[in-house]
């Protein structure tokens, strides 16, 4: 059970790595585009933050769960613990608050050709893009050293 429990914790945490890496890659790229591609791209990035995200998040969680339920080592007082409940709170608030909401405006503001509003929309959404690539980071190296365990 220990071993499908961690395929599946490290196989959704590799979605949303790779996800949010790859937005702030070819989101900048793409809004340089036409308006009419760059407002294609962040609508699809709202479906990421509605289809992709949420279910990457909550594998995240109730394998790392029910990794911590099968073992006589760990448990959820320990710090590395901890840090992955905590970053998955922060991005869940950060989709729910930041990224779904900017990306919203960045796709009208490009359909309407409002390059200011555009451009401010993704300027929050790579900002925020960062924060949450380093907080997965940061909760992968707690659990790589196994942080307070």
């Amino acid at each position: 059970m220990r071993d499908l429990l961690l395929i599946i914790h490290i196989a959704a945490t590799a979605v949303w790595l790779g996800a949010s890496v790859t937005q702030m890659v070819v989101g900048p790229q793409l809004s340089r585009q036409s308006p009419q591609v760059a407002s294609a791209w962040m609508t699809a990035a709202m479906g990421l933050g509605r289809k992709l995200y949420p279910p990457a998040g909550l594998l995240v969680l109730l394998a790392g769960t029910g990794l911590v339920l099968v073992s006589d080592v760990y448990s959820f007082s320990d710090a590395f613990v901890v840090v992955g409940f905590v970053v998955i709170i922060l991005a869940a608030v950060l989709g729910a608050r930041v990224f779904t909401p900017a990306a919203g405006k960045a796709a009208e503001a490009f359909r309407a050709g409002d390059t200011t509003a555009a451009n401010a929309a993704m300027a929050t959404i790579v900002r925020f893009g960062v924060l949450d690539v380093v907080l997965i980071l940061v909760a992968i190296t707690a659990m790589v050293m196994r942080w307070g365990a």
